[in-house]
């Protein structure tokens, strides 16, 4: 059940006032749901995270990373993913 749960996780961000769709590994996302971290920095290829860190400091990785999302948002997405 977990394992269906984690394949269906899409994490939802901002650009430009369109809504797009990033694909988000097994692996990435029980690392999300584990962290005690306040953001995800990452980079994204073909909507698909190739690069991110956890981090609580945004100034240390903003020139590394394209977008960021606070994690607690992404908890309360996959919470309210349908079975």
């Amino acid at each position: 059940m977990l394992r269906k749960i984690h394949q269906a996780l899409l994490l939802t961000i901002t650009k430009n006032k369109n809504m797009d769709a990033i694909k988000l590994k097994p692996a990435a996302a029980k690392k999300i749901l584990n962290t005690k971290k306040a953001f995800i920095c990452f980079n994204t290829q073909n909507n698909i995270i190739n690069e991110y860190i956890l981090t609580d400091d945004l100034i240390r990785h903003k020139n590394k990373f394209t977008f960021f999302k606070v994690i607690s948002c992404i908890k309360k997405e996959f919470l309210t993913i349908k079975k």
